[in-house]
């Protein structure tokens, strides 16, 4: 029985090889200059190949029948059942037949290189790698309870409330066209308190030169604001914790867009040491100039946000005080040791060697009345035992230009992240970051901090399915709530100089 079995599916690959061998012969046909008829293959010709391949399997198949029928000791009957060296030698055969009428064109390999899962997720190409199309889906449900002291009534009690939301879910496609130099990456998102999906990236890039100067590439279109590595290149499936930090969300990438359109030219050096980049853009993002409270001599006064930000914007300017106009940003970061692809994200938990790398970042936009400048300074460290530190400081500049009475203000703040990743599958982490707020800002209480404690678990057998998918726990302590922001990780409450506790329970897919 396993005789025939393997005989039907050696005959089955064999069979399989005469189709696509014939596919490729048409194909190569079809490919043939109009200047050389001689080398085209009429019809007729065709079938008559089809034919004799036909019956070169026949000659297979009674082979192969033949040697089933000798008498063997145990031994070699039961190594007969192993379709294994019978398969390959079968493939082998029709392989070297196929390469000979198609002129190469067919390959066994090329079938498993065109579609399939390759660990990384899906993944559409033909059999050069030329053209590859990848599909790509991150979803983020996320239960939340946050506990603020004073939070109502005026003050007079305490607040809980707890609640589910979906935090993320974005569709993507990216990949490759006609040649591995030209990439691209189109992204839609969800909006958390919206109705509808929006464009989150858009943009093509260009390899165009390798040589004694290292790597030069471009990218267009609409993405991040090189500047701060939590925002700008670790991906939304991979912080460490549920969200962003603090940090990141009220003076760093969050208010600074965090995407804006524009143009990037990208280096890496000879020896790849050292990635740089440069950007021309159209201001950093939606909700800087985003408005506040300041002092104009000992009165306070609110000076009215933006309402056009530069994200999917055409070419004309917003006039609103304090909108986006144009802007310029760039990136820079030294390896020290390690590999680039551990730089991506915060865990050690797969690390196979040390890592470290230290980067900085600026970002100058001029809005209407006002200039902003945003600056950036991190190091990242990754051990192979498991652990890995990330630290950073962030400063945040606003010129208040022809706003008569309207004092300039500079908020600044670190950060201090470190993990551990006890196996494969939970890696418990802390994080410490702290934020000064100009006095211009908040006259009292103008130091805010985020204490964040939690665990990663890391689904699959010894966690092998990494950030694909994972559930995350942790808990936020704000000494003084938010503090004059109004908003936590951009979908939770705030508490203006009061505690408040805030929990994240979170599953992650990522396709």
């Amino acid at each position: 029985m396993a005789s025939r079995l393997g005989r039907r599916r050696r005959a089955s690959l064999a069979v399989l090889a005469v189709v696509a061998g014939t596919s490729g012969a048409v194909f190569a046909a079809d490919t043939t200059p109009a200047s050389e008829p001689s080398a085209q293959l009429t019809q007729q010709q065709m079938l008559d190949q089809l034919k004799e391949l036909q019956a070169e399997v026949k000659e297979l198949k009674a082979a192969q029948a033949g040697k089933s029928t000798e008498s063997k000791p145990a031994t070699e009957a039961a190594a007969a059942t192993a379709p294994s060296s019978d398969s390959a030698s079968t493939l082998a055969a029709v392989q070297q037949d196929a390469d000979r009428k198609t002129g190469g064109q067919f390959s066994f390999s090329a079938l498993s290189a065109v579609t399939g899962y390759d660990g990384k997720g899906f993944v559409l190409s033909d059999e050069s790698g030329d053209n590859v199309f990848r599909p790509g889906y991150i979803l983020q449900a996320r239960n939340n309870t946050n506990w603020r002291q004073n939070g109502k009534n005026f003050g007079a009690d305490s607040d809980t409330e707890n609640g589910w939301e979906i935090r993320r879910a974005k569709i993507y496609l990216t990949g490759n066209l006609f040649t591995p130099d030209l990439t691209y990456r189109f992204q839609m998102a969800n909006q958390v308190n919206g109705p509808s999906f929006v464009l989150d990236d858009a943009w093509m890039a260009y390899h165009f030169y390798t040589g004694g100067l290292g790597k030069l590439s471009f990218k267009v279109g609409q993405f991040k604001i090189p500047v701060v590595h939590e925002e700008f290149e670790v991906g939304d499936e991979k912080p460490m914790a549920a969200e962003r930090s603090l940090l990141n969300d009220t003076i760093g990438g969050g208010v600074m867009g965090p995407r804006s359109q524009g143009i990037d030219l990208l280096w890496n050096s000879p020896s790849d040491v050292l990635h740089g980049e440069a950007m021309l853009h159209d201001g950093s993002g939606n909700s800087v100039g985003a408005g506040g409270t300041f002092r104009r001599g000992t009165a306070n006064v609110v000076l009215p946000g933006n309402v056009a930000g530069s994200v999917n914007t055409d070419f004309r300017d917003g006039k609103t005080q304090g909108a986006p106009i144009w802007g310029a940003a760039a990136r820079a970061e030294w390896k020290a040791t390690g590999s680039w692809d551990d730089y991506i994200d915060f865990t050690a938990r797969a690390s196979k060697k040390p890592l470290l790398v230290i980067g900085a970042g600026v970002d100058e936009t001029e809005g209407v009345n006002t200039w902003y400048t945003h600056v950036s300074a991190d190091l990242q460290y990754k051990h192979p035992c498991g652990a890995s530190i990330y630290v950073a400081g962030i400063g945040s500049f606003t010129n208040f230009r022809n706003i008569a009475g309207f004092n300039n203000n500079f908020d600044y703040g670190a950060l201090v992240q470190v993990a551990y990743a006890i196996n494969h599958k939970v890696e418990p982490f802390i994080r410490f970051d702290a934020i000064k707020l100009d006095d211009d800002v908040a006259p009292s209480n103008n130091l805010i901090s985020e204490f964040t404690v939690g665990v990663n678990y890391y689904m699959g057998e010894e966690g092998r399915y990494g950030h694909h998918a994972k559930f995350t726990l942790d808990a936020s302590y704000l000494p003084i709530g938010s503090g004059p922001t109004d908003h936590l990780n951009t979908d939770e409450l705030a508490n203006s100089f009061h505690n408040e506790v805030l929990l994240q329970a979170q599953f992650q897919l990522w396709l």
